[in-house]
């Protein structure tokens, strides 16, 4: 989706997180306080963030899509880079 607005745009304008990456986020953030929590290094979420890996830069996109399942519930937020805002 974001290769085709690249290639008909010339920029992508909006970047969807992976359901799989949003649920690790929110589990590690709950575990944060155990002994078994591992912190995450750059090499766990390059493929998710990094320019060098998805080819544009997310902090240049207008909007930044979270989807997320938790107890059978789907939800999806939405940042807003430029602003820092968040919606649900």
């Amino acid at each position: 989706m974001m290769e085709e607005e690249k290639a008909t745009n010339g920029a992508v304008t909006r970047h969807m997180l992976g359901p799989q990456f949003v649920n690790k986020l929110i589990c590690d953030l709950n575990q944060s306080n155990e002994d078994s929590y591992k912190p995450w290094c750059i090499e766990d979420v390059s493929l998710f963030i990094l320019p060098s890996k998805l080819g544009y830069d997310i902090n240049q996109c207008k909007l930044i899509f979270a989807p997320t399942l938790f107890e059978e519930h789907w939800s999806c937020y939405a940042f807003e880079p430029s602003t820092k805002l968040y919606m649900c």
